[in-house]
């Protein structure tokens, strides 16, 4: 197993704003950010080079851990306790939390194109007419052969075996109409 090593929790400081990061290496770190603030466009960047590309950037604390996503997870923890504002996004999401934004981005999309979306589903109903209808009816005929088999199966789980051989649907009024027939009214002659 891979021994532990020492991951860092930084915190960025530029005016009042702060953005909290985690790195193995804090001055390479550093260099980094120094680098990536002339040219990227996220809000901590766009921050540092509004403050004459000044920033600070302060240890927080050392943190043991075996891997990249441990570390992530630290940061996580420190990212919801001290609530940064220059953060874009968290620093590490659980696979619930992943599929949350999805569903929320999906949403969003949707509401914002809709009309679009709308239209372009309309045309493509009309060019593809005869597709939409083979695949409604073979939609239909999966669901109709569902729901037989299982009214077969709920009827083959509530039957009644007579005394006279035959099966017969356990409900009164079957059981019933089947006492009226010929072959029972034989076999109860018979006994």
């Amino acid at each position: 197993m891979a021994s532990k090593r020492v991951g860092k929790i930084y915190k960025i400081t530029v005016n009042k704003d702060f953005y909290i990061g985690s790195t193995w290496h804090l001055k390479k770190r550093a260099i980094c950010h120094k680098r990536f603030s002339k040219f990227k466009n996220s809000k901590l960047y766009k921050a540092i080079r509004d403050n004459n590309n000044e920033f600070e950037m302060t240890l927080l604390y050392d943190y043991e851990c075996y891997t990249d996503t441990e570390l992530r997870m630290e940061e996580r923890k420190c990212y919801d306790e001290l609530k940064p504002n220059l953060n874009m996004q968290r620093p590490y999401t659980t696979q619930e939390e992943n599929i949350e934004q999805a569903k929320q981005n999906k949403r969003q999309y949707y509401q914002k194109n809709r009309e679009t979306i709308l239209e372009r589903e309309k045309q493509s109903r009309i060019e593809n007419k005869e597709k939409f209808l083979e695949k409604a009816k073979k939609s239909y005929i999966k669901y109709r052969e569902k729901q037989l088999k299982q009214t077969k199966e709920r009827r083959d789980k509530n039957k009644y075996i007579c005394g006279c051989g035959n099966s017969v649907l356990n409900v009164n009024s079957a059981i019933k109409k089947h006492e009226q027939c010929k072959k029972h009214r034989k076999y109860l002659l018979e006994i």
